[in-house]
């Protein structure tokens, strides 16, 4: 083909949509009057980080052809620091849905079973105050 350079650029801005939506707070926590991170975040961080990796194959043997070479070096570099950028941000949000989990009382959430009495109310006393805090603005 081509155009496998300019293929491998819009994977790789494909995958900087996937990583932008994977920071984006979405599922409203019960007790609150705020979104929070669910579990959709972090299936758009894995999903973008596998993109990026597609667009930087594809840009790479975009890169050979005289065609679209510059397209292709810009593919490079964004898929480059898409992968990191999509794979902390799958990391944050499931850590962040485990948190989201906890405050909507999920029956068998990680936390609240590996956590001890008196943790879990300093975590609940923490909490309860930024979110308060939060909701105020």
């Amino acid at each position: 083909m081509k155009k496998t350079g300019v293929i491998g650029l819009v994977l790789a801005l494909v995958a900087l949509v996937l990583c932008v939506l994977s920071f984006i707070p979405m599922t409203p926590l019960e007790k609150y009057n705020v979104s929070f991170y669910g579990p959709l975040n972090p299936i758009f961080g894995f999903c973008g980080a596998a993109v990026a990796v597609i667009a930087l194959i594809v840009s790479i043997i975009g890169t050979k052809k005289r065609a679209a070479r510059g397209a292709g070096i810009a593919g490079i570099i964004l898929s480059a620091f898409m992968i990191v950028g999509c794979l902390s941000g799958a990391g944050l949000s499931s850590v962040m849905n485990q948190v989201a989990d906890y405050l909507n009382e999920k029956p068998g959430n990680f936390i609240s079973q590996n956590m001890s009495e008196k943790d879990r109310q300093e975590l609940d006393k923490n909490l309860n105050e930024l979110l308060k805090n939060v909701e105020k603005k």
